[in-house]
């Protein structure tokens, strides 16, 4: 009996724990939320890789849904997101190029990104 009882303590009962989500599937699945297609539209956005620039880009107002899919999309073919978790209100955080973005998980759009600092800065909806 006691050799039954030594190998229940050395198995753990299995907690089921969440697995991290994989930053290329999150951004790819936000991707098609946003163009409805899954297929790129355009080829090639032209980002820039520099994280305060590319927090202007963001925030500038001028980026359509169709460009965030396509900039989405090639992020996760290139493999440049470095961490994805579950954010607040039905959100998803993705590190991507120095920053996190805030990725609304109904609709695949950028809402904010975070920079270097830990300041937020809103991203205006895509037309």
């Amino acid at each position: 009996m006691a050799t039954l009882l030594d190998g229940a303590q050395q198995e753990p009962s299995p907690i089921a724990q969440p697995a991290e989500p994989d930053p290329s599937t999150v951004l790819s699945s936000a991707a098609d939320k946003l163009d409805g297609t899954g297929e790129q539209s355009e080829s090639g956005i032209a980002a820039p890789e520099d994280s305060r620039a590319l927090i202007e880009w963001l925030t500038s107002g001028e980026l359509t849904r169709s460009n965030q899919a396509t900039w989405l999309r090639d992020l996760s073919e290139d493999g440049l997101a470095t961490h994805a978790e579950r954010g607040a209100d039905d959100t998803w955080l993705v590190d991507v190029a120095g920053v996190t973005l805030v990725i609304r998980e109904a609709t695949g759009e950028v809402s904010a990104v975070i920079g270097t600092q830990g300041r937020t800065h809103t991203v205006p909806p895509g037309t």
